[in-house]
This record gives structure tokens, C-alpha cells and sequence, in this order.
């Protein structure tokens, strides 16, 4: 079609015709140069990547893992020495107004207040190896990959007029004129980049690569799967690894008290098909959960006020207001319930419901409150609360910043999956909120463990993805 100008059908009709007449050569042909081409690959990789890698997991197990050896810390370092020897020359002098910024630059500020270490500078040398090595080895994995597929597109190309013209006679010739000059300068500038890029990454490599502080992890309906949903032992088993907090849900009861169920009734968990608010508490308290644990335990639907018991001063509760009963009402009893027992600290109050939590926000700005959301056009950070609650596959990189830039938090909803948590928990979200908290505290751990190589790694295709 492209050689010839041929029409779809036509050309449908000339490639049988071809592959018929000289379809053995230009298979086992094509397979030779296929085969070429995998030789080619593998040798790239064990050059660019594998060796490299190696090599460079070896050189850092002799050096410490996760040293803060950035320059900007011995930048900030020499100011602050800088002043404090300003301050303490002016009062030796009698100069109390010497202003300390302004002074430093006449003053003969002795040298080595703060210097490099021979292991800061083996750290800082050794993460500019890793960079480079990383993105020179994606670099000149592509332009390989890139120069193998033009070759394979060659070879095909010369097989079709080889079989229609008998000779390649038509081919065109190589431009007198080269532009081989412009193409080394380019190469020459890309690798100028790469080593820029490294130097950089290796100075301040703490300020690229490593979060401020660890993603929370927040238990989904109490436990997430490690316990029966919504209940007091889900807490525990929060707790137990290590989760900053868990989300419940909470519903009215017909007499006003506050129960957790996540459900419109209580039939998948106990059963009974009936709704919170049709029942009293005397009623839903005769109810028992479904065990999941396999303990045998019979275990009581729970009111808020037993939940609050258990978090007040451990973990951090976020209280989904829930249902049919989400209202206005509902923020005001359990803004009263929360005061009560002094946990006005250790709540949030989150619901899919923004006007309730706009008046939440509004009425009681000491909480913390939170909106989710699986959809939203525009900025969503101008929303009246502190927490974006946003499912998953809307949490991108834009959104998350656009949430930080308006000074609120970001987290993420329900990330159950291993590639999800790998991604979420080396991000710049807040927090995430899951089901299996024991897959979650695993992939913090497998994290934490990372080499610095791997964690230039990981970064690097975070941002190429």
C-alpha cells in the first residue's frame, strides 16, 4: 500500500500472492534477522542494564542505607553555623545590631564549620552512578530498540521489492548532503542532560526520591478483611499493623442512637433484612456479625460510643456518615458524642454526602472532615473541607497536587491491589484506605527495603508511565 500506492483489497490480494510464490524464503529469511535481533537485545540488556545494576547493588551494600547526605542539608548547615558564629563574634565586639544575614558576607567565617564526610561524598557519588545509570541505560535501550525495528522494517521492505522487481534497483540512494554533524551534536546534548540530571539527583537525592514521610494507611470498615467488618476486633487488628486509622460507617438508629453498619439493612452481615433506622438499639443490639476469622465469635452490631472507647488516643478514626440518615442532625449528635468523650482530636468526619460536610466544616471547624468522590470536573480542592477522599483511578498526579496546593490532604480509596499499593504508597498522596492492610503493611516493608538504585528505579517510571 505504501510502496505502491495499492488499494487495501488489492494489496490484501498481492501479499498471498507473494507469501505463495517465495513464502519459505522470506520466512526462514525474516527468522534469521529476527534472531539477529534478539542477540542484539539481550546483549543490550546484560551491557545497559543487567552488569551495571549488578554492579551497583554490590557498591551499595557497603554504604548506608538511606543516609541523608544531600547538599542542601550542608547548605542549610553552613548558613546556620554562619549566623551563630555572626552572633557570637558581633556580641564579643559589642555590635548587638549587627544584622546576622547581612554581616556574614564581611566576616571571616572560618572554613570547615561543615564539611563533607568521605561517606557523604561516597553516598552522593554512588546515587549519581545509579541516576546515570538509569537513565542512560533506558536512553540507549531505546535508540536500540528504535534502530532494530528500522532494521527489521528494512529487511522486510528490501524482501517485497527483492520478490516484486527482482532486484532492490529502485531503492534509494543515500543523501549526498550528510547530516551526520547535527546528529552527533544531539547525541552529545542528550548525554550532557543524562549527566546533569545525575549530578543533581545524586546532590539532592532526599528532596527527589524520598517522601517527606510514609503514606498512612487507614483500614477500610475497621480491619479491612482481617476481621469481621465494622467491628471492635477489625480495630485491634488495625492496630495491630500498624495502621494510622479506620474508616466505619455510621447510621441512626429509630431511637437516635448511632450504630455501624456500612449497609442500607443488615442482612448481608446478620441476616436480618430490616434498616438501622426501622429498628431500635435494644433490636439491632440482639443481632449478631457474620465471623469471618474463623474464631466462632458472636459478635454485636456496635454503636459509636464503643468505637470512640477503643480509638481515643491509639488511632485516628474516620467516621463515614452514612445512608439515609446522613443529615445535618446527624453532625450535630456526633459533634456532641465526640466532645463527650474528649476525641475531638482522634475523628474525621468523611461522607459521599459534600453538603453535609460542607456544614460540618462550617459549623464545626475544629474537626476534620472530608468529601469522597469517584468523579469530579474542575478543581476539586476548592471543596469546604480538609480531606479528598477520591477513588483510585482518579487519583492522578494533577489532582494530587491540586489538593496539596490548596493546603489539604489527598488520600486514596480502596487500593486492595499489590501493583495499586506499590504505586500509591511510594506517592504523594497522604494516605490510602484499604481492605487488606496485611498486603498493605508488607509493600511498606518491601519499600522501606529498597536499595537506593531501586528507588531511582521506581521513581524514574513513575514519571515516565
Amino acid at each position: 500500500m505504501l510502496i505502491d500506492g495499492m488499494a487495501p483489497a488489492e494489496a490484501r490480494k498481492e501479499s498471498r500472492r507473494i507469501l505463495k510464490a517465495h513464502g519459505r524464503k522470506f520466512i526462514f529469511g525474516m527468522l534469521k534477522h529476527v534472531f539477529f535481533i534478539i542477540l542484539i537485545l539481550i546483549a543490550a540488556f546484560l551491557v545497559f542494564n543487567f552488569l551495571p545494576y549488578v554492579g551497583l547493588e554490590n557498591m551499595g551494600k557497603e554504604l548506608p542505607q538511606g543516609y541523608n547526605a544531600d547538599f542542601l542539608r550542608f547548605a542549610g548547615s553552613s548558613a546556620q553555623d554562619a549566623i551563630e558564629y555572626t552572633d557570637s563574634f558581633s556580641s564579643a565586639a559589642g555590635m548587638d545590631n549587627l544584622a546576622g544575614a547581612d554581616s556574614v558576607a564581611g566576616l571571616d567565617i572560618p572554613s570547615g564549620t561543615t564539611s563533607l564526610t568521605e561517606t557523604d561524598i561516597a553516598v552522593i557519588f554512588y546515587r549519581f552512578l545509579c541516576c546515570l545509570a538509569v537513565l542512560m541505560g533506558s536512553y540507549l535501550d531505546s535508540v536500540v530498540l528504535l534502530l532494530c525495528g528500522a532494521y527489521l522494517m528494512l529487511r522486510f521492505t528490501r524482501y517485497y521489492l527483492e520478490f516484486t522487481r527482482g532486484a532492490c534497483a529502485s531503492w534509494p540512494e543515500r543523501p549526498r548532503k550528510s547530516r551526520y554533524g547535527w546528529k552527533f551534536l544531539t547525541m552529545i546534548g542528550v548525554f550532557a542532560l543524562i549527566f546533569l540530571l545525575s549530578v543533581l539527583a545524586g546532590l539532592f537525592y532526599h528532596q527527589f526520591f524520598v517522601l517527606p514521610e510514609p503514606v498512612k494507611i487507614i483500614a477500610h470498615r475497621a480491619g479491612g478483611t482481617e476481621a469481621s467488618e465494622n467491628s471492635i476486633e477489625g480495630l485491634y487488628a488495625a492496630m495491630e499493623y500498624g495502621c494510622y486509622g479506620s474508616e466505619i460507617d455510621v447510621q441512626r438508629t429509630k431511637d437516635g442512637y448511632y450504630i455501624i453498619n456500612h449497609d442500607s439493612d443488615f442482612k448481608r452481615l446478620t441476616g436480618t433484612a430490616r434498616s438501622p433506622q426501622d429498628m431500635t438499639l435494644e433490636e439491632i443490639r440482639a443481632l449478631r456479625i457474620k465471623d469471618i476469622t474463623g474464631s466462632g465469635a458472636e459478635l454485636p452490631v456496635v454503636t459509636l460510643e464503643e468505637m470512640l472507647d477503643v480509638i481515643k488516643g491509639k488511632e485516628k478514626l474516620y467516621i463515614e456518615l452514612k445512608g439515609s440518615t446522613a443529615d445535618r442532625q446527624m453532625v450535630d449528635d456526633l459533634a456532641r458524642i465526640i466532645r463527650e468523650r474528649d476525641c475531638v482530636q482522634d475523628v474525621a468526619l468523611i461522607s459521599l454526602n459534600y453538603s453535609i460536610i460542607d456544614y460540618a466544616e462550617t459549623k464545626y471547624p475544629e474537626f476534620e472532615t472530608g468529601t469522597l468522590f469517584f468523579a469530579g470536573i474542575g478543581n476539586v480542592a476548592r471543596l469546604n473541607c480538609d480531606l479528598l477522599i477520591m477513588e483510585e483511578q482518579i487519583a492522578t498526579d494533577f489532582r494530587v497536587e491540586q489538593v496539596h496546593s490548596a493546603g489539604k490532604q489527598a488520600i486514596v480509596w480502596t487500593v486492595n491491589t499489590a501493583q495499586s499499593m506499590y504505586r500509591f504508597l511510594d506517592s504523594g498522596v497522604d494516605a490510602v484506605i484499604t481492605d487488606e492492610i496485611r498486603l498493605a503493611h508488607e509493600t511498606q516493608q518491601k519499600l522501606d527495603a529498597r536499595s537506593d538504585l531501586q528507588v531511582i528505579q521506581d521513581k524514574l517510571a513513575g514519571i515516565w508511565e
